[in-house]
């Protein structure tokens, strides 16, 4: 279902070759799985999101991804001017990298409704750290990190169920700091 909803989303869109190289059927198939998992790890707690369905949780994790790869193909073409070719190099290690569960627990963060910036200092280091090929010198990891945050606000406000999840969120959070409060003043 995942699967036919991706090749008609993605026929809709202007997206770029590492997208459609990267998010393939067995890409989907691991989301399936378990990707959306790690994606989501610090954002929704299993008794937020257990009475929803997966596959919104599915969509969300590969449209945000689909931005995220849009903004490295975009900052290699532009900032890094890269060729297409040059950039074709880097999509087994773009691959691999998002595919890092530390990678997925920090794209994933964009989704928590107090994150209002992520850590591109750690997305750097763990690019390295995966032991591929170094990015140009102009890469800049920030200005992918702001421009895919403001991506996934797009994508939480157009996704009726994934703001409803959110909303319990915010309010399964009130509760908590409500209930360490009241213990406090006890």
């Amino acid at each position: 279902m995942i699967v036919e909803w991706f090749t008609l989303w993605i026929g809709q869109k202007a997206v770029g070759f590492l997208v459609k190289t990267i998010i393939s059927e067995e890409f989907l198939e691991d989301l399936v799985k378990d990707y959306a998992k790690d994606f989501f790890k610090h954002i929704f707690n299993n008794a937020v999101t257990a009475p929803f369905k997966q596959e919104p949780l599915q969509k969300a994790v590969v449209m945000a991804l689909t931005e995220f790869l849009q903004a490295m193909q975009q900052q290699l073409k532009v900032r890094c001017k890269l060729s297409e070719a040059e950039i074709k190099n880097y999509a087994e290690d773009i691959n691999k990298f998002i595919r890092d569960k530390s990678v997925k627990e920090i794209i994933g963060q964009a989704f928590d409704i107090k994150c209002d910036s992520l850590d591109f200092k750690t997305l750097a280091d763990s690019w390295k750290r995966l032991q591929i090929q170094p990015l140009p010198p102009k890469f800049n990891w920030q200005t992918i990190t702001e421009q895919y945050l403001i991506q996934v606000q797009d994508i939480l406000s157009d996704s009726e169920e994934l703001r409803y999840i959110l909303e319990l969120q915010k309010l399964s959070s009130i509760d908590k700091t409500l209930k360490e409060n009241a213990k406090v003043c006890r």
